[in-house]
């Protein structure tokens, strides 16, 4: 399944996502559906450029400093990040609820920056990215703003990764008119299991590539409460796109 190095990226992805103390080598081979003595020789590469450690023979794996390090220097979306995390902070301490910022790159859904300031709801964000675009808020306003070729790409995507795909969008043509009219209404806002999600579009490098969205329960919902999280939204997602245009004109 896939070369060299799509099989150390899943090993060391699986590592740095864990909320166990350590993976043991024949957990990530199972789980990742590797042969067994090929996640070895992955592992002890991994092991040798210290981008994982060895906790015990018997516990297995943990992240390493080389990858705690690259986190912290990669400076991935920081002009924007750093801007952006105390408008998010804003946001969430107001709605006293969840608030994030995604993006959308190559089919999948990344969490660039999140903030909860209700402790009513659970949300862990331990992985590098999601294949749930089509089920969260985030996800199906990034892929409303994508042009039609760029959403048959993470229709494929999230079918090749297991993505959740709501019973509604029976299919690609389906999934697409549905996108049509979330842009068209330029806001998500709907109920999915125990929540109400929001998302509005933040403009960024000329582009609508990335979502200021939040949860919010049910039964803390009502109409008062959606002005409210509309207002503030739709504000923070004017504020970082402010802060964008901006920087395209002087920087």
């Amino acid at each position: 399944m896939g070369n060299a190095i799509d099989k150390a990226f899943m090993v060391l992805e699986k590592i740095a996502s864990t909320k166990l103390p350590a993976l043991p080598p024949a957990q990530i081979a199972d789980e990742l559906k590797l042969n067994r003595a090929t996640c070895s020789r992955i592992l002890k590469q991994l092991l040798d450029m210290g981008y994982v450690i060895q906790v015990s023979r018997r516990q297995g794996y943990t992240a390493g400093p080389k990858l705690h390090t690259m986190g912290m220097i990669c400076g991935f979306g920081s002009p924007l990040l750093k801007y952006a995390a105390p408008v998010i902070d804003r946001c969430a301490m107001e709605l006293q609820s969840s608030v994030l910022l995604s993006q959308l790159y190559n089919g999948r859904r990344y969490i660039i920056y999140h903030r909860n300031c209700n402790p009513d709801i659970q949300i862990n964000v331990g992985q590098p990215c999601y294949d749930d675009i089509f089920v969260t808020a985030t996800g199906l306003l990034l892929a409303a703003y994508s042009s039609n070729s760029e959403r048959k790409h993470c229709y494929e995507v999230q079918k090749k990764y297991g993505g959740v795909f709501p019973d509604e969008f029976s299919g690609f043509e389906t999934l697409n008119c549905e996108l049509d009219k979330i842009r068209q209404q330029k806001y998500v806002e709907m109920s999915r299991g125990s929540l109400w999600i929001y998302a509005y579009p933040v403009k960024y490098n000329g582009h609508f590539n990335t979502a200021i969205g939040m949860n919010m329960l049910k039964n803390q919902h009502t109409a008062g409460m959606h002005e409210k999280i509309c207002r503030t939204l739709k504000a923070a997602a004017q504020e970082l796109s402010n802060y964008s245009e901006m920087k395209l004109i002087i920087g």
